[in-house]
């Protein structure tokens, strides 16, 4: 629970100050389905879960356009929002192919402009760390990922995404997770 502890405060000091720090903060939440295999030589056998109850925190910023690289954080549960838990970091490159990715910004002391588009399909390479309390082990490695953002208001749109991430755990452990989410998009 420590290890839990550590990167949920890493991650609020991240979005501590969104309007400061990130251009786009995301709260996301869906169905996910899981493969893993613990280590070898441990008693707990091969895992397979599929529910709802994952939930996703995170923050976008931008880079030169059209990408823009994320951090958040993702827990998800066996029973939707109790049972067993499994939790950790995610780091994302998003590429925007047909838009931009955040607002595009005039300021000066005459004149504030800001046009964002309204659809904004993107891709993602991403790395992740998970900790599962049944498998009883860490898993790292990469991902990638497919969505849009919806813009329905000034400062908010709607998103879906689709992940995929393959990790490996020590001993020849490995964890194969795949999620659908859907979430609210707050834009500074």
């Amino acid at each position: 629970m420590r290890f839990f502890g550590q990167h949920l405060i890493l991650l609020f000091c991240l979005l501590a100050a969104p309007s400061v720090w990130a251009q786009k903060v995301n709260f996301d939440f869906g169905m996910y389905s899981i493969k893993a295999t613990p280590p070898t030589g441990s008693t707990t056998g091969d895992i397979s879960l599929s529910s709802p109850g994952a939930y996703s925190l995170s923050a976008n910023f931008e880079m030169k356009q059209p990408f823009e690289i994320g951090v958040g954080y993702t827990v998800f549960f066996s029973k939707g929002i109790s049972g067993d838990m499994g939790f950790g970091p995610d780091f994302y490159l998003y590429y925007f192919p047909f838009s931009e990715g955040s607002a595009v910004r005039v300021d000066t002391p005459a004149v504030q402009y800001r046009e964002i588009q309204q659809w904004r399909p993107f891709g993602y390479m991403s790395f992740h760390q998970r900790q599962f309390q049944s498998a009883q082990s860490s898993y790292s490695g990469f991902g990638f990922g497919l969505g849009t953002e919806y813009q329905y208001t000034e400062r908010m749109a709607f998103r879906g995404v689709i992940r995929s991430m393959n990790l490996a755990g020590p001993s020849q452990a490995t964890f194969n997770y795949f999620d659908t989410i859907l979430g609210v998009q707050l834009q500074f």
